[in-house]
């Protein structure tokens, strides 16, 4: 059976994230999902040491995390934009 791993979603600037636990409980996937209409995104997605994001799980579910390292990924022929791995 598959460990289960909470999703978040969380706006970032002009851009919303997806954000999903992993096996570690300090680090978090992080993708970009939705981007602004007619913004081209060519550039890798940069989060900053120090930045605290609010991670929304549901209506009611709040969690506050504080970026110690973002870890950027780009990915042009997969399925998404930009992505990465944070570090708390």
């Amino acid at each position: 059976m598959k460990p289960f791993f909470r999703k978040y979603t969380c706006r970032f600037d002009s851009l919303i994230l997806s954000v999903r636990e992993t096996y570690r409980s300090t680090a978090f996937q992080v993708r970009v999902v939705s981007k602004p209409h007619g913004e081209l995104f060519s550039q890798a997605l940069i989060i900053r040491p120090g930045t605290q994001l609010k991670l929304c799980s549901g209506r009611n579910s709040v969690r506050f995390i504080t970026v110690r390292v973002f870890i950027p990924r780009v990915q042009y022929g997969g399925r998404f934009i930009a992505g990465g791995v944070i570090e708390t």
